[in-house]
């Protein structure tokens, strides 16, 4: 007993031992400082201070003083920094605000001195940042875009300028760069929980595509609807309904819309860069103008501080008067739709790709006619007998092919996404403060909704009913449609890497500062009142363009553009301005190569990255230039109604169209006459060689 006892009371005078040392060692922790990755010269900024609440073993005071230095030059002092509050708690972490580098180098050391008055100086905390001219942090996107669209190496870019990015915030540090490449952007990127779950959703939703594939069900999809559109002009007016119907999120639009009419695009002789273009210009511009979608909250965050500039008791209100001023996503929507009823394409590689798609089907035979036969490529045409291989997703031999098979597990998915985002936004509603808690209305549910959750719910519950179903008919057994879902997954692999690339530069570029260089140096240029929204709209589209966000874009520009209007101008001023920013920072995802909604629309539709940004960005630089010019600079300057400027642009657009579009034959007699008589344009489409 004895010595078990005092072998117990070892055990115990041990554990308290470790105890012990353990708050010893926390309660004697070093200051820690830390500071920004990258500074810009010449600009303020922020660093935190950590201290520990004792130093060998006292107490530190309520108040300390704290010098921040370079060397020997003292770059910000604080004579009294509180560390209790009001309720005399300690408090550990502080903010230093307006520290400014006395000398900007790649490497720059600061030192955070703490004297207290009753422990005397505290050890120093230093750290480490580097510090860039503005122009200079301009080189990683501008690069990343240069690369993937000359050397056609969207991969290769992205990784590029994550490295650039990393190389200039780890103080021009190679080795270092390259790890934080991978180990702190990209992994970095998968660690966000909505990227995660965006990356969820869309294994599951390929992986349903691939189950209906297999089903027969895009095949009787696809038998049924070629019997409603017969012809490429209703298939193309069946995928705008569906874009306009999925109004309330642009994840949900495109994957959905994509993934719905993929299968029937060949049947319908649409092309997929046609596709790509009507899918992607619609989900982003509708999500973004839409009073209820998932875009609400967001867009409402970043007005809710400036809503005093604007002349108006609500974010939600501001939100809704500035929709007409917003001409870019509304006159790209006007030259969508009007290229789909006008049957005139924009763009001479998109016109080609129309005329491509629709020379492979019936009017193939009257192409070979006029067509040498020693020089015409065989395989770049197809016929009706010919299909591709679509390997473990081809249909099972045997089995129906029902068109409610590929229909149900969509509507399921787009029925569930709305009802998931209402039931999400009242969950995040009730939650709320009493005495700040909205309404749960629609529209509130919808604004403070999480659409990537809601996304992840139906597309599960899509998937669920996809395996009943097939299991019920006895077309696919279970173990048959996990193969077919697990098919279906892989066809997206290399899609999902590039959007965690997308996202792992965009987390880098906000590390070096981007947006706030292009917009603080642009905005204190001094311009007269009437240049500050077409300014603006130039401005949000040359930092959406370099983001591929239009998040990050409006999260930047909106308090920086919006004050200084209303005091040039008047809240009135400051209402166009908002709209500028508002409308314009879709730019980027409408067609940059690095935005996510870019990759995702070539995801969903199968569409080559290359061959949908050579073809949509006609389209959005001639609606960009279109509202800029007719939109925001006649409104602003000669006072125009905001209503008479946009259907100015729509005209507009609708006039271009008309006199330098290109019209897509129908019929086959109208197909022989154009490769009889324009023969320098068959060549690229009919031709192996010119």
């Amino acid at each position: 007993r004895a010595r078990a006892s005092s072998a117990l009371g070892l055990r115990v005078a041990t554990l308290v031992a470790l105890v012990v040392c353990a708050l010893s060692a926390d309660s004697d922790a070093l200051p820690n400082v830390t500071a920004p990755k990258l500074v810009l010269s010449g600009d303020d900024f922020s660093v935190t201070l950590a201290l520990p609440a004792f130093v060998n073993g006292s107490a530190i005071s309520a108040s300390v003083k704290v010098s921040v230095l370079q060397g020997q030059a003292v770059l910000a002092q604080y004579d009294s920094v509180a560390t209790r509050d009001a309720g005399g708690a300690f408090v550990g972490t502080i903010t230093l605000d307006n520290v400014k580098l006395h000398s900007c180098s790649a490497r720059s050391e600061l030192r955070v001195a703490i004297d207290d008055p009753t422990l005397g100086q505290l050890p120093a905390a230093i750290a480490h940042c580097a510090c860039f001219s503005g122009p200079v942090t301009l080189l990683p996107p501008i690069l990343t875009l240069v690369v993937s669209l000359t050397a056609k190496q969207v991969t290769l870019a992205l990784l590029l300028g994550v490295f650039l990015c990393a190389l200039l915030a780890n103080s021009l540090q190679g080795g270092a760069a390259l790890l934080r490449t991978f180990d702190y952007y990209v992994v970095g990127a998968l660690g966000n929980r909505s990227n995660a779950a965006v990356v969820v959703f869309t294994f599951i939703l390929a992986g349903i595509i691939g189950m209906v594939r297999r089903s027969g069900g895009a095949k009787g999809l696809a038998e049924s609807v070629s019997r409603i559109a017969t012809n490429p002009f209703r298939g193309q007016l069946a995928t705008l309904l569906l874009s306009f119907s999925l109004f309330f999120d642009d994840y949900s639009s495109i994957l959905i819309t994509g993934a719905t009419f993929r299968p029937l695009q060949a049947a319908l002789r649409i092309s997929k860069e046609k596709l790509a273009v009507i899918v992607h210009s619609l989900a982003v511009s509708l999500a973004s103008l839409a009073p209820i979608s998932s875009w609400v909250g967001v867009e409402i965050g970043y007005v809710q501080p400036v809503t005093q500039y604007l002349g108006v008791q609500s974010p939600f209100l501001a939100l809704i008067q500035s929709i007409v001023l917003r001409f870019f996503p509304l006159t790209l929507i006007a030259m969508v739709v009007g290229s789909v009823v006008m049957r005139r394409e924009f763009g001479r590689k998109l016109l080609h790709s129309e005329r491509r798609e629709r020379a492979g089907e019936a009017g193939n035979e009257l192409l070979q006619d006029v067509v040498d036969d020693n020089t015409a490529d065989q395989s770049s045409t197809k016929t009706s007998d010919e299909a591709p291989d679509e390997g473990a997703l081809a249909p099972k031999e045997g089995v129906p092919h029902r068109w409610y098979n590929g229909a149900v597990p969509f509507l399921v998915e787009i029925f569930g996404a709305a009802i998931g985002m209402y039931l999400s936004g009242l969950s995040k509603i009730d939650s709320m403060p009493a005495d700040s808690r909205p309404t749960a209305s629609v529209i509130n549910a919808f604004s403070h909704c999480d659409s990537v959750d809601a996304l992840v719910w139906a597309s599960s519950a899509a998937w669920v009913v996809g395996l009943v179903m097939l299991k019920a008919q006895k077309i696919l057994g279970v173990g048959e449609s996990m193969s077919a879902f697990m098919a279906g997954a892989a066809d997206v692999i290399e899609p999902t890497i590039i959007l965690i690339l997308a996202w792992a530069l965009g987390s880098a570029i906000a590390d070096i500062r981007v947006s706030q260089y292009i917009g603080l140096s642009l905005a204190s240029g001094g311009l007269p009142g009437w240049v500050l929204p077409p300014a603006a709209a130039a401005i949000t589209i040359a930092v959406s363009t370099s983001l591929g966000s239009a998040y990050g874009t409006m999260g930047i520009l909106v308090p920086l553009l919006t004050p200084v209007a209303f005091h040039v101008g008047g809240p009135h001023l400051a209402m166009h301005t908002l709209g500028a920013v508002l409308g314009s920072s879709i730019f980027g995802n409408t067609w940059t190569p690095i935005g996510d909604t870019t990759v995702l629309t070539c995801l969903a539709v199968g569409c080559d990255l290359q061959s949908h940004v050579a073809t949509v960005y006609p389209i959005a630089f001639t609606s960009a230039a279109v509202s800029l010019v007719l939109g925001h600079l006649l409104v602003a300057a000669a006072g125009v109604p905001a209503w008479a400027g946009l259907l100015l642009c729509i005209a507009a657009v609708l006039g271009i169209l008309r006199l330098f579009g290109g019209a897509v034959e129908d019929d086959a007699e109208e197909r022989r006459d154009y490769a009889i008589n324009q023969p320098d344009e068959a060549d690229p489409l009919l031709l192996a060689d010119d």
